[in-house]
């Protein structure tokens, strides 16, 4: 498999993916700081998550 130029798999180096998930709470200046600091330290990707809660909280829960 090739990811953004690099093979990846077995007998080439390790691609490491920096896991950012929520934890930009829909900010983008937050996540651009993420993506700042997974690039200080030379990761090769980083992932985010986004969802919305009303998509996976039923309505009928308790409050």
């Amino acid at each position: 498999m090739i990811i953004g130029g690099r093979t990846v798999g077995p007998g080439h180096p390790v691609f490491v993916i920096a896991e950012a998930g929520v934890n930009h709470n829909g900010d983008v200046a937050l996540a651009q700081r993420l993506v700042d600091a997974a690039r200080d330290c030379a990761v090769d990707s980083i992932k985010f998550q986004t969802f919305k809660a009303e998509r996976v909280v039923t309505p009928a829960a308790p409050k």
